[in-house]
Formats: structure tokens, C-alpha cells, sequence
């Protein structure tokens, strides 16, 4: 029988482990967070400066939706985030650090419930730090996945909504009364019309997964009670694809497609065969980064560590409205186990042809469009390790006596210590990017005074330095200034005709 009263020096071993684990993470993001203080307009951050100054929000939701790309609810969170100039887009970081982290804290306590283990506060803050690190400093391209606030909106946001309401969904099916089921239905039919207008790749990934899981939860399966779960995935899938038919039937888009003219078909033999080539380049490089192997390891220190709930705190819970969940067929467990896989691969390989169909054969570089399913496959690693780890402790239990608990606590010390070792190995990339960071954010405040001031005595044609960082354009990227669209866009905030590069 599995120990369901932990001894207190055993509780106290599980709070050391994940408490240092939690330290040593969290640390990191805090430096991530507090890089946003650097953060400095750049490439997209010039347009949507002047916009929101000029059009107001909702001007520049509409701008989106008529001429640009579709993307209203994108449009309407820039017009948040750049409302008070540059202030918005330093803070927005440590927004989504917040978010994040504890939206995955509260997702891990409602999957502990659903299977019956005991809730582990710190642990579970373990789990959720070390994902975000892996998330947001082993991205290939940190500054664009965490930091530039353009890509978060489109590509990082919808993972934390996604979380926020994948949580919100198991707490209401699980202990909520009928009016809350009814609540997170609806909350989940506007998220995904809100992720729907936001991101694209996003809507591939989270179709695939809401539709995968609403055909096994069908209750003719009799794989759960009710028909709340199906419902919940046909509201997610719903509200994706309508907003995605908003953006995609928007003006706005049109005008974007009929641009590329270039683009060929879709599915056309050219393009899948490239598409295929690229999706290999970046399998090779996601495999290539060992640091993810951080998420198993936490995710097995963690299984290891599970404490089922007993039967009176079970019963205590049944009381307060909770309802017992049903125990899975063999065929549902072992579908829920091997689908996560070839379910990331498909999603993959569709966004990288679909970022090849829109920027062309360099598309798949576009790093900020991983996220989508980076961290869709960091989550299923780490799941990964957790029931690698509870098959571990099965194991050493069936040996019984102290032995068996002592290995756990051994093994789960090792496998911490991995994740904190891969923690670890990311601080120079933390180092390298304070230090370009902060040094543009010298440059660009010097810079910046100068033009207002040059601005603010009658100057029309100001000289302009470009200040390089993540990758991304900055005035001049282009010899032929008449389609340089971030000078003019940049022209347009400082309220000049024409920027002229200074060298």
C-alpha cells in the first residue's frame, strides 16, 4: 500500500527539494522580468507606438482588421500595452512571468486532484519555474520569446491564456456547481476566439489538442461522467476557429495574401517538400538543446515525490461537491499517453508550412512562431518525467520498508539536481542578453532625447543610428527607403518627415 500520511521528515525532504529548485529558477525569471526595465522600441514597437498614440485603441484594432493582418484581439492588447508610451511594453515581461508561473501552479494542483494526489504547493511552483525558464531562456531567440512585446502578444500570451483556461476548465468540472460549468464554457468559447484573432500557429495546436480530447472524452466511451468535458472541447474548438474565420475573412488579411504574390499553393508539391526540410531543421535544433531534458528531470522528482490522497480527505472533498472521477479504460490510458507525440509533430509541421506559405522559404527561422509548440512539448516532457517517476516509486514500493522510501528521496535528489544543472547552464545566455540589453537601452534613451529635442525646435529630417537587438528590424533594414516601413514608422512617433541614417 502507498504511504498517504507522509512521515515529517519526509515532508520536509520534499520541501527542500522542490524549495531549492523553485529558488534557483525563480531566481532566473526574476532577472528576466527585471530585463523589461531595458526593454526599448523596435521593428513592429514603431508602428504600434504611433497608432495607439494617434488612432487610440480601438483605432488601431480597427486598423489591424482593415489593413494589416486581421488580428483584432493582437491589435487591441498592443494598444494596451503601448497606451502610455514605452512604459507598457518594459512592464509587460514581468506580466507574463506572473501569469504564467502561476497559471501552471494552479493547472498542476487541478491535474494532482484529478488523479487523486495530494497537492504540494512548492512542488508544484518547482515544476511551473522550471518550465519557464526552459520557455522563455532556452528559446533560440529569448529576447523575441519573453521580451519584445509584439511577439509575446501573438505567440506567448495564448499559451497562458490556454493554461489559465484549461485550469479554470478542470476546477468547474471537478468541484463546481452547474452555473460554473456554465461560466468556464463561456469563458473558454471567448478565450479561443480571443487566441483565435490573436495567433495563428497557436490555433493549429490548441484545434489539434481541444479536438483530440473532446473525441475521447465522448461519454459514450464512458471514459468520464456527464457531458460537460466534450462540451468544454467543442466550445474551445468553436471559438478558435471563428475567430481564426474573422481574421482570415477580415480585409486586412486579404491584402496581406494578395501581397505574395510570389507564395505558391499551399499544399503544392514544392512547398511541403521544403516545408518537410525545414520542419527537420528544426527538429535537429530543438533536440540538440539538452536543457529541455530539465523538464523531465524535474517532472521525475516530482513523480517520485507524489502522495496519493487517503480515503477521509477523499470523502471530505466528495462532501464539499467534488465529484470522483471515473477510472480511465486501458485503451484511453495508454491513447493519452502516446498521442501527445504525434500530435506535436503534426502541429509542428503545419505551422512551419504555414510560416513558409507566408515569409517564404526563410519562414521556418522565424523563431517567435516555435513558442506555439515549444511549449505545448516542454508540458509533455515534463508530464513525461512525472509518470516516469511514479512508475519509479510503484517500483521501489512494492519492496515496502524503508529502503524503498530512501531511493525515492536519493533518486529524487538526482534527478532535481539535473534540472537544476540545466537551470544553471542558462545563465550566461541570461548575462549575454542584460548585457546587449542594457547597453542599447543607453544608446537609444541618448538617441532618443536627441531627436525630440531636434524634434521640438522645428526639425523635419532627423538623423537616426539603427540599434540592432533580437534579430529584429530597425530603421534602414532596407537600402530602398521608400519601402523601409519601420523608418517611416518611427518618423511618424517623433513627429519628423524622414529619418536619415547616421553612421
Amino acid at each position: 500500500m502507498p504511504d498517504t500520511h507522509p512521515s515529517p521528515w519526509r515532508r520536509a525532504a520534499i520541501q527542500v527539494i522542490a524549495g531549492v529548485v523553485t529558488v534557483v529558477a525563480a531566481a532566473q525569471l526574476a532577472v528576466m522580468a527585471y530585463l523589461g526595465r531595458f526593454v526599448r522600441p523596435t521593428s513592429d514597437d514603431w508602428c504600434a507606438l504611433w497608432k495607439t498614440r494617434d488612432m487610440g485603441i480601438f483605432g488601431i484594432t480597427e486598423d489591424f482588421y482593415q489593413t494589416q493582418n486581421g488580428r483584432i484581439a493582437n491589435a487591441f492588447i498592443s494598444g494596451l500595452v503601448n497606451a502610455d508610451g514605452v512604459v507598457g511594453m518594459k512592464l509587460f515581461p514581468a506580466f507574463l512571468v506572473g501569469a504564467m508561473g502561476l497559471g501552471l501552479v494552479l493547472l498542476l494542483r487541478e491535474i494532482w486532484l484529478l488523479l487523486g494526489w495530494r497537492v504540494q504547493w512548492l512542488m508544484f511552483a518547482a515544476i511551473a519555474t522550471v518550465v519557464e525558464v526552459l520557455l522563455f531562456i532556452a528559446a533560440k531567440n529569448p529576447y523575441q520569446a519573453l521580451l519584445w512585446a509584439p511577439a509575446t502578444i501573438s505567440h506567448t500570451l495564448p499559451i497562458a491564456i490556454g493554461v489559465w483556461t484549461i485550469a479554470l476548465g478542470l476546477w468547474a468540472g471537478r468541484s463546481g456547481p452547474a452555473w460554473l460549468r456554465g461560466f468556464a464554457l463561456v469563458v473558454v468559447l471567448l478565450a479561443g476566439f480571443c487566441v483565435g484573432t490573436l495567433n495563428e500557429p497557436f490555433v493549429i495546436v490548441g484545434g489539434l489538442a481541444a479536438g483530440t480530447v473532446g473525441l475521447l472524452v465522448v461519454p459514450w466511451f464512458r471514459q468520464v461522467r456527464g457531458w460537460y468535458p466534450f462540451v468544454w472541447c467543442v466550445a474551445a474548438c468553436a471559438g478558435m476557429l471563428t475567430g481564426y474565420a474573422v481574421l482570415y475573412t477580415s480585409p486586412g488579411a486579404q491584402w496581406r495574401r494578395a501581397q505574395n504574390t510570389a507564395a505558391q499553393p499551399l499544399l503544392s508539391a514544392d512547398n511541403l517538400s521544403g516545408s518537410y526540410h525545414d520542419w527537420l531543421r528544426v527538429l535537429d535544433i530543438l533536440s540538440s538543446e539538452w536543457t529541455y531534458l530539465a523538464a523531465i528531470a524535474i517532472g521525475v522528482a516530482a513523480g517520485l515525490l507524489v502522495a496519493p490522497r487517503d480515503r477521509a480527505e477523499t470523502e471530505d472533498r466528495a462532501a464539499e461537491g467534488e465529484s470522483e472521477a471515473r477510472r480511465p479504460a486501458r485503451w484511453a490510458l495508454i491513447a493519452a499517453f502516446l498521442l501527445p507525440i504525434p500530435l506535436l509533430l503534426l502541429g509542428s509541421f503545419v505551422i512551419i508550412l504555414g510560416v513558409r506559405q507566408g515569409y517564404g522559404p526563410t519562414g521556418w527561422s522565424y523563431y517567435r512562431t516555435w513558442f506555439s509548440f515549444v511549449a505545448p512539448m516542454v508540458f509533455t516532457l515534463a508530464a513525461y518525467g512525472v509518470l516516469a517517476g511514479r512508475a519509479l516509486r510503484k517500483a521501489m514500493d512494492a519492496r515496502r520498508g524503508t529502503t524503498a522510501l530512501t531511493a525515492a528521496l536519493v533518486t529524487a535528489v538526482l534527478t532535481a539536481g539535473v534540472a537544476i544543472v540545466g537551470v544553471v547552464s542558462l545563465v550566461p545566455r541570461v548575462e549575454t542578453l542584460h548585457d546587449v540589453a542594457a547597453t542599447r537601452a543607453a544608446s537609444w534613451d541618448k538617441q532618443d532625447s536627441r531627436i525630440r529635442r531636434q524634434a521640438a525646435e522645428g526639425a523635419t529630417v532627423v538623423k537616426y543610428k539603427p540599434l540592432n537587438i533580437g534579430n529584429l528590424a530597425e530603421p534602414f533594414y532596407t537600402s530602398n527607403y521608400s519601402k523601409d516601413w519601420v523608418a517611416a514608422c518611427a518618423a511618424t512617433w517623433y513627429g519628423v518627415d524622414r529619418l536619415k541614417r547616421l553612421r
